[in-house]
């Protein structure tokens, strides 16, 4: 059960409070060598038919022989551990109805392999379906285009400007390199998909629409984690290889794609208490290099940005664990993002989670899209409680 307000923005077209169900059910099953997965999201809310969703998050079969393993279906991909900050976690789909520095990804179909020694572990896959993200409708509050405009189909527009649309068969894959070498683990990575993680847009005036599009880029990415002692480092890096210049026949219109690097370093400090409970220190900043101010500030929330944060977990039968941090950015002022949850098991079965953010980022004109100022103002108040079965 899911309940959200948020404040009052004084506008009757925006929704500001929703409630409804949400469910996730998830069955494995092995064999000898052979194993199998699924997992279904599904969510209705009363007040806002926008928001169900019915989103198959894993769905595959695989074959394990010893050190090698080869799978086939819907898969959700992590590549991140840090809280905020994921510049190389970029293979699902997401919908961006939620958090968005974490938001509720989608599995994407795969067909692959997976090699695992003692310190080294390849992967790479080949991905054949254009899967769009589920983007909120203008009158949702955490809808990112203007007031005033509605929000378009996300189109895929390939490097020749040839339009695509979900469900095209398209030439999509990813390699990883995993090594662990004492208290190091590096990670080196090769995609070549769609992005849908950085997208920009274009206005259809005539329409009155705010069109995601969507295009091809080559990620070369490194990423790192170093443990010792009680401090844990962490760093993502991904470079970003563009086709420059992209025309659009369909509006008329061009978009320039400039290459770009983007950087994340992370910091974790856990601190243990006597009374068995445990505190977590997090630390994380990333920052976009290699374009100018004016297109760093269009390409990710977190242009450049700082996030402070605490987590306690109490380490009890409840399993109660709080988290309350700052996201800033460094070079903007007013543009700040306060974020807090708590969570704890009710009994056996029950668990409930408060959450709450704060987004302050006021915009310089009703187009400014940059950054967290498409949120401004859009706090908001959150309630889940969960049944497992």
């Amino acid at each position: 059960m899911e309940s959200r307000v948020f404040a009052d923005d004084h506008n009757d077209q925006t929704q500001d409070f929703g409630y409804g169900l949400a469910g996730r059910l998830e069955l494995d099953d092995s064999l000898d060598d052979m194993q199998s997965r699924m997992q279904v999201f599904a969510r209705v809310d009363k007040e806002d038919p926008h928001r169900q969703r019915l989103n198959i998050e894993e769905l595959y079969g695989q074959w394990n022989h010893g050190n090698l393993s080869l799978f086939a279906g819907f898969k959700t991909i992590n590549w991140s551990t840090a809280e905020a900050f994921h510049p190389t976690d970029v293979i699902n789909s997401r919908n961006f109805d939620g958090p968005f520095e974490n938001a509720e990804k989608v599995g994407e179909l795969m067909a692959g392999f997976q090699y695992v020694s003692n310190s080294l572990n390849f992967t790479a896959f080949y991905m054949p379906l254009l899967q769009k993200p589920q983007l909120p409708t203008s009158n949702n509050r955490l809808s990112f285009s203007p007031q005033g405009f509605a929000v378009g189909a996300p189109t895929f527009v390939g490097n020749d400007g040839e339009v695509l649309k979900s469900g095209d068969l398209v030439q999509q894959w990813a390699t990883r390199v995993q090594a662990v070498l004492g208290d190091w683990e590096f990670n080196f990575y090769w995609v070549h998909h769609f992005d849908r993680t950085d997208f920009r847009g274009v206005f259809d005036f005539n329409r009155g629409l705010f069109v995601p599009v969507l295009n091809p880029v080559d990620h070369y990415a490194f990423a790192f984690q170093y443990v010792v002692g009680s401090l844990i480092l962490k760093s993502e890096n991904v470079f970003r290889d563009f086709n420059e210049q992209i025309t659009i026949a369909d509006f008329a219109n061009s978009i320039r794609r400039d290459d770009y690097f983007m950087s994340s370093l992370a910091l974790e400090y856990l601190i243990g208490h006597r009374s068995g409970s445990e505190s977590t220190v997090v630390m994380e900043f990333q920052e976009v290099y290699g374009v100018d101010d004016s297109v760093r500030y269009t390409i990710n929330p977190f242009q450049r940005d700082l996030l402070l944060g605490l987590r306690h977990a109490y380490n009890d039968i409840k399993g109660k664990e709080f988290f309350i941090g700052i996201i800033g950015d460094l070079e903007r002022s007013r543009e700040i993002l306060l974020t807090s949850n708590y969570s704890q098991r009710l009994s056996d079965v029950w668990k409930v989670k408060l959450s709450g953010r704060y987004i302050d980022a006021q915009p310089t004109g009703p187009l400014d899209l940059s950054g967290m100022r498409p949120l401004n103002n859009d706090h908001q108040f959150e309630i889940h409680v969960s049944r497992f079965f």
